[in-house]
């Protein structure tokens, strides 16, 4: 069922290949809209493209994304900027600080900080 407003709509989702990425690429492309998975598993993408082309027919396109490198945002937003335009973007990509407490000491933050903040302005 295409819901209103979504179809025709190009989204491009961040860490795509699994989890909640992957729930809304896949709804996204239910409901109408062209995807283009983002992430750093290239199997992930693929796996969840699959799903995507067994349920609506459509092939959504895959670009490998690091978030915490900006020179691979930079190359990943060229591959992007194809005059298609993008009316969704889902910034879903994050990373765990393991054994992090607060506070945090912000050479830990950085890397985080860099997908979360940085890496949509690209």
């Amino acid at each position: 069922m295409q819901a209103k407003g979504l179809a025709g709509r190009r989204a491009v989702i961040t860490d795509a290949g699994r989890g909640l990425g992957a729930a809304l690429a896949i709804a996204l492309a239910e409901a109408g809209s062209s995807v283009v998975l983002c992430g750093r598993n290239p199997a992930g993408l693929s796996d969840t493209a699959a799903i995507i082309r067994e349920r609506t027919g459509s092939e959504p396109r895959r670009v490998a994304l690091d978030l915490a490198d900006p020179a691979n945002v930079e190359a990943a937003g060229r591959k992007l900027a194809d005059g298609e335009g993008i009316d969704i973007l889902i910034n879903n990509g994050a990373m765990w600080l393991e054994g992090a407490k607060p506070p945090i000491p912000p050479r830990k933050c950085s890397a985080s900080s860099t997908r979360r903040f940085l890496a949509p302005s690209c």
